[in-house]
């Protein structure tokens, strides 16, 4: 999976190598419980999922993100995973990375006074 750390402004690979522990892991990366921000089809016929705080937008985070072809910015960080629709199965983030990565742009919110 690939995380988004808004703070950094970053994107790096995380490897969970325990199926059962993955929920978990994806809910201590956003900071809390998760909700599928959107899915994407990508130019070779896989799909991305990124998944994203739930409530992100009630925490004090001054930090977003954005996917270009997605309308609305993430507060927070995010992660996101590929997936064949055909079976189901995750797909290697090599295979999607290269086209994800130069979509992601980052902003910041000014804190109210």
């Amino acid at each position: 999976m690939l995380v988004i750390d808004t703070k950094s402004q970053s994107v790096y690979e995380k490897e969970i190598d325990c199926p059962k522990e993955r929920l978990k892991e994806i809910q201590k990366i956003v900071g809390g419980y998760i909700c599928v921000a959107f899915d994407m089809e990508l130019s070779d016929g896989s799909f991305i999922s990124a998944y994203v705080n739930d409530e992100g937008l009630f925490n004090d985070t001054l930090d977003f993100f954005k996917i270009d072809g997605v309308r609305q910015p993430f507060a927070g960080n995010g992660v996101i995973v590929g997936f064949n629709p055909e079976t189901g199965e995750s797909v290697s983030v090599n295979e999607f990375a290269k086209e994800v990565i130069p979509k992601i742009s980052y902003a910041r919110r000014f804190p109210a006074e």
